[in-house]
């Protein structure tokens, strides 16, 4: 399998809460998350995080741009995540209450994921970070901005 492929497959699995389970045969044990979320996230976390939106966000989607290589283990995707806010939310963030459903839609802004690929798993991801992006985006188009929740 190429890095593009593996890389799209991963996106494909967190984009269902029945595929998700299928995510950990992509990911290296030590792999960390770092960007969208308030602080750097290891395996257990990001799936946990995964299925935390899965199970909170209907229709989640990446709509995906074009995938591009840079160098020889790294996978740049565009993405522009949107959903539906329609069940409750709980993510592993500290400080994080879980949110009941507003039904709100979610479009945040373009982002681009950055996974690295060492020996067909993946061992990094991140995500610059966008006003308006990730997580904090996330909350903010619910009305549960990050800040008012950590208090």
């Amino acid at each position: 399998m190429t890095n593009i492929e593996i890389a799209n497959l991963a996106l494909d699995c967190c984009e269902s809460i029945d595929k998700l389970k299928n995510i950990n045969q992509y990911l290296a044990d030590n792999l960390e998350f770092s960007g969208p979320a308030p602080d750097t996230l290891n395996k257990g976390q990001f799936v946990e995080m995964m299925s935390g939106i899965l199970r909170g966000v209907a229709n989640f989607r990446f709509n995906r741009k074009q995938a591009r290589e840079q160098g020889n283990n790294l996978v740049i995707i565009p993405v522009q995540i949107t959903g539906t806010h329609n069940a409750t939310l709980n993510l592993p963030i500290q400080g994080l209450k879980p949110i009941q459903a507003t039904n709100k839609q979610i479009k945040l802004p373009q982002e681009e994921i950055h996974i690295t690929i060492k020996e067909n798993r993946i061992t990094q991801i991140y995500v610059p970070k966008v006003p308006g992006g990730g997580i904090e985006g996330l909350l903010q188009q619910i009305g549960h901005p990050l800040q008012q929740q950590r208090r």
